[in-house]
């Protein structure tokens, strides 16, 4: 099998599989509070697991594993470390992302308690900088957003007295190692009240994450009512109904002469999907603030030709592409980072639906999605604790390598069943 993940995330993966119907919780306020003070590897996952392994770049001299020491939901350890092909893939290798988040200003602890409180979604949520200046965005010095940010700051000192992050409706206060994460002129300010109204003004600085939860989509979410009834399974179960939907829509469109590509090999293909990204238009961003920068989009070109990318393009009878899906990928892991259509939203979920086809209909029992966004909600994507998260990666890595074909078709896999079903195999088509 094809993987990085290292043996030693594989026999401890594995011990947690044998915990697969233990119900686990949260990482509680106690844990998330120590990990301001030391490593904690309830919040470093992947990353601590990674120590022992000489090509991982993600270490600090005296914390270990930065994502030990991150902050906030979204699990932020800073930039130290540059972009580049190899660090994109170790990341990938790890779990690790490389995105935003955002640094809200706010005027008391209570009222950033008020606004963490707001945000429902926890992948949302970011962190905090107490100060007294109203900022006007069109008066804002654009041009150095940075000296603004840190003129609050006057030494380090202040700046962790300043800083924080909002856990369970607690201040959770940052160490000097954590406040060094912010010390970048990368630091941006938003158009937030345009774009965001439930987010308000707010900085953004990018750099990797490592979720203290994370979205996933379960075979068991995405299964037809055609398919339950087949086998025997209630049909409440999963977002059949959904999938009822998009199994007729993929039927529908292949009938017109549409048709899916899984692009593993094809350089230009994987730069225009590429593009085709970073020009797409979504809720609440500008294509200016797309995260697929030219230099991130070399990085992505770099993973693909090393086999830690690939897209998935559905395309109309005339050969363009209508949709795709931008695919990371670690061995039997696949975590899609980003979708782009043109038009129609349903022909992004047509081709994110063909990709869990593939992967389901093989055997992966999960797709991870990062996080629950509101396209990917709508198709079965829900949080688990990063625990919960690490236990599934190892039990996909015990799996045998998946190989994934160049074309899909609508059709329902014959051989597909569920872990204590008795029925016969079905012939049926979907």
């Amino acid at each position: 099998m094809r993987t990085s993940l290292t043996n030693k995330f594989f026999v401890y993966s594995s011990l947690l599989a044998l915990n697969i119907f233990l119900v686990i919780p949260l990482v509680s306020t106690n844990n998330i509070k120590a990990a301001t003070n030391k490593p904690n590897p309830n919040l470093s996952g992947c990353v601590t697991l990674q120590n022992q392994n000489a090509n991982n770049p993600f270490l600090d001299q005296k914390y270990g594993d930065l994502g030990s020491i991150s902050v906030g939901y979204r699990g932020f350890f800073g930039r130290e470390i540059p972009l580049s092909v190899d660090s994109n893939i170790a990341a990938t290798q790890r779990g690790i992302m490389w995105w935003f988040i955002s640094i809200f200003p706010v005027k008391s602890v209570a009222e950033a308690i008020a606004h963490d409180a707001a945000i429902t979604n926890p992948l949302h949520k970011g962190v905090y900088i107490l100060t007294d200046i109203d900022f006007d965005l069109n008066q804002a010095p654009r041009n150095s957003p940075y000296e603004l940010f840190k003129s609050q700051w006057g030494d380090k000192k202040v700046a962790r007295e300043k800083m924080f992050w909002i856990f369970e409706g607690e201040m959770i206060p940052m160490v000097k190692r954590q406040v060094l994460y912010f010390d970048r002129p990368e630091i941006e300010i938003k158009d937030a009240p345009q774009k965001h109204p439930e987010f308000g003004t707010h900085f953004s600085l990018e750099g990797w994450t490592y979720p203290i939860v994370r979205g996933i989509i379960r075979q068991s979410d995405t299964l037809t009512v055609e398919e339950l009834t087949i086998r025997g399974f209630p049909t409440k179960w999963g977002r059949n109904n959904e999938y009822s939907k998009l199994a007729q829509r993929a039927r529908s469109l292949y009938k017109k002469g549409y048709r899916w590509h899984v692009n593993q090999t094809n350089v230009d293909n994987f730069k225009l999907a590429l593009e085709m990204a970073s020009n797409q238009v979504r809720k609440g961003q500008s294509v200016e603030d797309s995260r697929y920068s030219e230099e991130f989009k070399e990085v992505f070109i770099g993973s693909f030709k090393r086999g830690y990318a690939f897209s998935v393009e559905l395309r109309n009878p005339e050969n363009n592409f209508v949709a795709v899906n931008i695919v990371l990928r670690s061995g039997n892991f696949l975590s899609p980072d980003t979708v782009a259509y043109n038009k129609d939203v349903n022909l992004a979920k047509v081709a994110s639906y063909a990709l869990m086809k593939m992967a389901f209909d093989r055997g992966i029992p999960f797709i991870d999605t990062q996080r629950v966004s509101g396209f990917s909600e709508v198709m079965g994507a829900h949080y688990v604790p990063t625990v919960v998260f690490e236990r599934d990666v190892g039990i996909i890595s015990q799996m045998p390598p998946l190989v994934l074909p160049k074309t899909w078709e609508p059709i329902i896999n014959p051989t597909l069943t569920l872990p204590g079903s008795t029925q016969q195999p079905s012939s049926k088509q979907n």
